[in-house]
């Protein structure tokens, strides 16, 4: 379910960010999207391991970017601000505690 719900919101975030509605930009986006396919393509087939991996890099990824601060990037190419940190890090902890869940 996790894969499922995440990974079409993930696709509608990335969507409605290259239409301005988020302080990210078009890598950012990109990243969405392709991590929410990723989670649609999965949800059938390995659910419980993008859970877990989507998890653990959504959350490793909200701490550096907490770590980098408001206008700050991230190895050059993701903008961080707050509102996509805090984006990240719900969605990683939501991974984490759905792979828990599930094993």
């Amino acid at each position: 379910m996790y894969a499922t719900f995440v990974g079409a919101v993930l696709i509608v975030v990335g969507i409605l960010g290259f239409f301005g509605l988020f302080a990210d930009d078009a890598w950012d986006n990109g990243l969405h999207m392709a991590a929410g396919a990723l989670g649609l393509l999965l949800a059938g087939a390995a659910p419980r391991a993008y859970a877990k991996w989507a998890g653990a890099a959504f959350t490793a990824l909200a701490a550096w970017g907490f770590v980098v601060g408001d206008g700050g990037t991230i190895l050059g190419l993701i903008p961080s601000y707050t509102g996509g940190n805090v984006l990240h890090l719900a969605v990683g902890l939501l991974g984490l505690g759905a792979a828990a869940a599930s094993g």
